[in-house]
């Protein structure tokens, strides 16, 4: 489709010589007044105008504010033609929305430049709009993946604590991002033992999820991953030590495949005897805090899941009496900034876990997240996602499984 440029001038000899000068390389209409000009402007939507200032009814100021205020024409540039040399008056055309000037009398090169000028700004112009409008109809479709994508995360979560007269359980998740990294997961394997995780996956965003949920899925409590079939006695199946689950996790996520490593704490309790193994693999250590108040890091384990097996993964053992509580959590909690940049740091995390003593998990997981998001950060978004676990042990009542 041929550029079309509409000239308003109310001499015949100016718009003989636009005419004599466009005309091979545009398609050229003529208006002779303001009122003519403004018709022309609607039904035409010309690629340029190049306008007079002295006409015989509107002026060209006039007629320039009126183009300007219909949306079908508000766009098109104006180049104000003019004999005058005054700067006040260029510069109340360019306030109208003129895009340039040319004094009469003009040249013809000077007038094919400021033309070619003007559309290229315009063909460009029209190129980024086009482009932003397309990025914010993806933008839209990726904001509805995302949230369809956070919603299937968090049906990853716990649906609810279990329920147990030997623990007591609670957590908090808050991702950073519509969907993030992170997952925690509590189950029961048999009738004397749960097994408990956290995760990190490193990045944000669907990647990560993507990852989370697939890790999520081989840790489910059937055989295979946590469980291995025996041929010996009754049950007839070996659950799977903490630091062989990383190993297998270690094997099957390889950093080259994926892309992603993560960092996982992994625990394994026996509800009758209280007795605990774990390992962790490149995590922040989970913290065990005893009923009388001491505060024991549990660094057991090894590096990120992802290396391919290059250090075997270390297994802890500890014996919970009733009241303690095992705190597992992501460094989006002691790395949590406030608005001016201050960490929360390994510190005052410890120094708030200790003040949980005698807290219910309920109690203890929101006092935590409280501390460092609200008292310390003022509500400050968090940078990356904030994960805590917290599991209370009660003691074994006898009336779930017997020794």
């Amino acid at each position: 489709m041929a550029t079309t440029i509409l000239a308003i001038d109310d001499s015949t000899e100016v718009l003989l010589s636009i005419g004599a000068t466009l005309e091979p390389y545009y398609d050229v209409r003529i208006a002779t007044s303001g009122t003519e000009g403004l018709a022309l402007a609607k039904d035409l939507t010309p690629d340029l105008i190049i306008l007079d200032i002295m006409l015989p009814d509107i002026d060209g100021y006039q007629t320039c504010a009126q183009i300007k205020a219909n949306p079908e024409t508000s766009d098109i540039p104006i180049i104000f033609l003019t004999s005058m040399d005054d700067s006040t008056d260029k510069i109340k055309g360019l306030e109208l929305g003129g895009r340039d000037y040319i004094t009469k009398p003009f040249s013809k090169g000077e007038l094919l430049a400021r033309i070619n000028t003007q559309l290229e700004i315009r063909t460009l112009t029209k190129q980024i709009m086009k482009a932003n409008h397309d990025l914010r109809r993806k933008q839209a479709l990726l904001e509805n993946d995302l949230r369809a994508a956070a919603e299937i995360q968090k049906s990853f979560l716990p649906h609810e604590a279990p329920e147990s007269t030997t623990i007591d359980v609670a957590w908090q998740f808050q991702p950073c991002d519509a969907v993030g990294g992170d997952i925690v997961n509590i189950f029961r394997i048999d009738e004397n033992h749960y097994a408990f995780y956290i995760l990190d996956v490193s990045g944000h965003g669907v990647p990560a999820a993507m990852v989370t949920a697939s890790v999520q899925q081989q840790l489910q409590p059937n055989i295979g991953m946590i469980l291995k079939k025996s041929t010996d006695s009754a049950p007839h199946y070996e659950i799977t030590s903490p630091a062989k689950v990383l190993a297998n996790l270690d094997q099957n996520f390889p950093l080259e495949r994926f892309d992603r490593y993560f960092t996982i704490s992994y625990f394994l309790l026996n509800i009758v005897s209280g007795q605990v193994l774990y390992s962790s693999a490149g995590h922040p250590p989970p913290l065990l805090l005893q009923n009388s108040g001491e505060l024991l890091p549990l660094k057991e384990g090894g590096t990120i899941i992802g290396m391919g097996g290059v250090l075997p993964f270390e297994e802890g053992k500890i014996q919970l009496e009733p009241g303690d509580i095992l705190f597992l959590y992501t460094d989006g909690l002691p790395e949590y900034r406030n608005s001016e940049g201050e960490f929360f740091s390994d510190k005052r995390f410890q120094a708030v876990i200790r003040e949980q003593t005698g807290a219910t998990a309920k109690e203890a997981a929101e006092a935590v997240v409280k501390a460092v998001t609200s008292e310390f950060g003022a509500g400050n978004p968090p940078q990356d996602d904030i994960t805590l676990l917290a599991v209370r042990y009660l003691g074994n009542s006898g009336s779930e499984a017997e020794p």
